[in-house]
């Protein structure tokens, strides 16, 4: 390590000499006034610096250095992200401590804390590393109040009282009052006794800005502003970074009549990775634009209400006659039916016309009932995903709840009959609602890879990366390598899909980095054998990823056709 005696003088003038004490022992370690100095064990010390001048006196300062010491990551909830309160979040710790190859999570600590202008309340907390935690308020602050949630994981290291931290991730609330704002250029805030709270940003013109930090939009599509207008109006843009940054959002304000007639408008969003400092910008016309006191972000298209299949195209793997058609079972009416010919397996379908998160499917059997069946959702027709399976099924109305699926075609594949007579279906019904999120791409895709070495020139850490099967890295012959993918900015790492050459891993280490440089280990696996591994819930982040070999399973090198990475 460096020290630095940078800002050590005498008032007199005087000379003066320079002792550092590394190790807490005692002794003098340097002379020297920018020496360096490497500990070579585990532990935490206190480095000193005494300074004397020419006639003895001396001051001291000193600073607390851990070598090994432990780090704790809390990886959910993503900072910046958006809550309501009363929700209850899940969250994800990763610790790291040199000193301790398991991690005991009975020493993990997650708290809860309702942030309040530029403090915090302490309220809830929860063991463990992942679960969740419920979010609440205390009682005593209004909800136009500027108050938000923090959460902080801490570890309590064997053989110590003192906790490592995490950095803190800020929850936003869905709604905020615009009046709390943490930087502004041209507006004023504004009392109104018809605003949320009693005030709001006025006096807005062309150009004038509010920002928040940090915001997290991630699953976010639309916003609503709340404003009053008896000027010319004008337009909200969301953009991040700065005031000039990119514009993820607008929405138009048009004159609603009078300064304390409040209106609400909305716009649409596209929500960018990781998280962001938000800028409301306001433009328009000559003079006072409108006035904001509020806005809200959304979470998804909202949920169509009712039977996604209600009268939705339907078709079958047979019909018991021409009285029985596949339609009658998504009519709505209580007296048709669905009915299939006399053995198994058999299915019923429906096209729901575009793709729904699926969460529910109600069944009302006729006589002539599945008792082994499937639930099954596909998004072209063709392959198809199995989402529930039922067996010992004895007629009547079967309801399917909290599914938690997605598609657009919602099938019923029959392959138990409960009688000697085939399938009928009075009712076949499917809630949801909503365009699902988009699924995470490969965002390693084609981006700059480099190894620690090449087995040879034909066999570059590109070709791990470039979605070809028949390319492949390949490394020296010793232990270790590492291969590791720019992502060019940061996301959020859920995945880390690898296929592997017959020359394979048996341990590695799935590793991120904010800077290529310090790295941090999310994931080590032993006992690999080859072939795909797949590394799902890794609940990271990262610019960079690498994959760190630590033993080979063959006398070759490591050789993999396929990194992929998975993320937002």
């Amino acid at each position: 390590m460096q020290f630095s005696s940078a800002g050590s003088s005498d008032p007199d003038g005087d000379a003066i000499t320079y002792a550092w004490d590394f190790t807490t022992n005692g002794s003098t370690d340097s002379t020297a006034a920018n020496p360096s100095f490497t500990y070579t064990t585990n532990g935490e010390f206190t480095a000193t610096l005494t300074v004397r001048d020419s006639t003895g006196r001396t001051s001291t300062a000193s600073v607390v250095i851990g070598v090994g010491r432990p780090t704790v990551a809390l990886n959910q909830p993503l900072n910046g992200r958006l809550f309501n309160f009363g929700d209850a979040i899940p969250f994800q710790v990763t610790v790291t401590d040199p000193n301790a190859p398991t991690i005991d999570c009975s020493r993990v600590r997650v708290n809860y804390i309702l942030g309040h202008d530029s403090h915090g309340h302490p309220m809830t907390s929860a063991t463990g590393c992942s679960g969740t935690i419920q979010t609440t308020v205390d009682g005593e602050h209004d909800a136009n109040a500027n108050i938000f949630g923090v959460m902080v994981a801490e570890y309590t290291p064997v053989g110590s009282t003192t906790p490592v931290t995490s950095p803190q991730a800020v929850m936003q609330p869905r709604t905020r009052q615009a009046e709390h704002y943490s930087g502004q250029s041209g507006t004023t805030v504004v009392a109104k006794p018809s605003a949320n709270g009693g005030s709001a940003i006025g006096y807005i013109e062309n150009g004038d800005w509010i920002s928040f930090n940090p915001y997290n939009l991630s699953g976010t599509t639309s916003f609503t502003a709340r404003v009053a207008s008896a000027g010319v109006g004008g337009t909200i843009s969301l953009r991040t970074g700065s005031a000039t940054g990119p514009v993820i959002g607008t929405a138009t304000v048009a004159p609603t009549g009078g300064w304390e007639t409040w209106a609400d408008v909305t716009g649409t969003v596209t929500a960018p990775a990781g998280a962001q400092n938000l800028f409301l910008v306001f433009t328009g016309g000559a003079g006072s634009l409108f006035d904001l006191d509020a806005f809200t972000f959304g979470a998804g298209t909202p949920p169509q209400n009712g039977n996604l299949a209600l009268n939705k195209p339907a078709t079958a793997s047979s019909v018991e006659s021409d009285a029985y058609p596949a339609s009658a079972a998504v009519d709505a009416s209580a007296t048709t039916r669905w009915a299939s010919a006399f053995s198994d397996p058999q299915w019923i379908q429906v096209d729901l016309g575009q793709t729904y998160n699926i969460d529910r499917v109600r069944l009302v059997w006729e006589a002539a009932y599945g008792s082994a069946y499937q639930i099954q959702t596909s998004a072209n027709g063709t392959t198809w995903t199995t989402v529930r399976s039922v067996t010992g099924g004895n007629g009547g109305e079967d309801d399917n709840t909290a599914l938690g699926a997605s598609g657009r075609y919602v099938r019923i594949n029959g392959t138990a009959r409960g009688t000697a007579w085939g399938y009928s279906l009075f009712t076949f019904e499917v809630f949801g609602g909503g365009t699902p999120p988009q699924q995470p791409t490969n965002v390693a895709l084609n981006k700059p890879a480099t190894a620690s070495s090449v087995e040879a020139a034909a066999y570059p850490a590109s070709a791990a990366v470039d979605a070809s099967a028949t390319t492949r890295w390949a490394s020296a012959f010793s232990d270790p390598q590492w291969i590791q993918v720019d992502l060019g900015q940061t996301y959020n790492i859920d995945r880390v899909r690898l296929v592997w050459e017959a020359a394979y891993g048996s341990a590695y280490q799935i590793q991120t980095s904010a800077n290529g440089t310090t790295w941090t280990t999310v994931r080590s696996v032993t006992g690999g054998n080859g072939g795909e591994d797949d590394n799902t819930a890794l609940g990271a982040s990262g610019r960079y990823v690498r994959i760190n070999g630590t033993t080979r399973a063959t006398a070759w090198g490591y050789s993999l056709f396929t990194f992929e990475v998975y993320g937002s």
